[in-house]
């Protein structure tokens, strides 16, 4: 016999409510039964705020176990614990796992607006907000559809599509500078962290006006090489993928 477990459930659990459409139905070995049980426990710390407690019972469901959608309940205990760049490199491990769930998506977007990474926030909260919802995704409930709206309202005043020229530090050029900045700082230290920035310098590049758009270009693509370059472990190989879709997308949206 085997065990159905749904992604949804645990996410109403973590979130206090019930979401609107069932999320994907994972199966389970019987075997799995003490796994399944360990992760409902840190549910439970997770609801109880004991957000230190929960991390840890995730970390060891993601070490003893193979769930595709272990990195989403790490990502959000990190996103509690003020953690967000990892919650975000976490939030990525789930997606490359093949979740598609709007909860992670929502925590993932406000991580980014936290960080100050106002394109990734607005693109993120723009595409919970669409219509229709993004593929292979439950709706949001209307809590997080609200806080979405206000979350997109925010990063429009710190970051407005239409920067205030008495503001310099508004410009994409300036918030370009600071991403590239940032994914070269962490890269050495917290490669997986650098990778996040790098994806918002990939956003803030096509921006940037063409005139003054080859130095950054030059920066990011350098940048880029060298963390494909200092990639290891089990996941070097899909994360190589990733950063070369990055490349490959600059370059489209550039050549256009």
């Amino acid at each position: 016999m085997r065990v159905l477990f749904r992604i949804g459930v645990l996410c109403g659990l973590l979130l206090g409510c019930g979401l609107a459409v069932p999320s994907p139905v994972l199966a389970q070995e019987p075997g799995d039964a003490q796994m399944q049980s360990l992760l409902l426990n840190g549910v439970r710390a997770f609801r109880a705020e004991q957000y230190d407690g929960a991390l840890a019972i995730f970390r060891r469901v993601e070490q003893q176990s193979a769930r595709p959608d272990i990195g989403m309940y790490v990502g959000m205990a990190l996103h509690k614990l003020g953690r967000h760049a990892e919650a975000l490199s976490a939030f990525r491990a789930a997606r490359r796992g093949g979740l598609a769930e709007s909860v992670a998506d929502y925590y993932d977007a406000v991580s980014c607006y936290r960080l100050g990474m106002y394109e990734r926030a607005r693109v993120g909260f723009s595409a919970l907000l669409a219509e229709p919802e993004p593929q292979g995704s439950p709706p949001l409930g209307p809590r997080l559809r609200e806080g979405a709206e206000r979350f997109l309202a925010a990063t429009e005043r710190s970051a407005p599509q239409r920067p205030d020229p008495a503001r310099p530090e508004q410009f994409p050029s300036r918030r370009l500078e600071a991403a590239l900045k940032q994914a070269s700082e962490l890269h050495p230290v917290r490669g997986l962290e650098g990778t996040e920035w790098l994806e918002e310098a990939a956003l803030l590049l096509p921006l940037v006006p063409h005139t003054e758009r080859t130095p950054y270009q030059l920066r990011f693509q350098e940048l880029l090489t060298t963390l494909q370059q200092a990639l290891s472990g089990p996941t070097a190989a899909q994360r190589s993928v990733e950063l070369t879709a990055v490349s490959q997308r600059v370059r489209f949206i550039l050549s256009r």
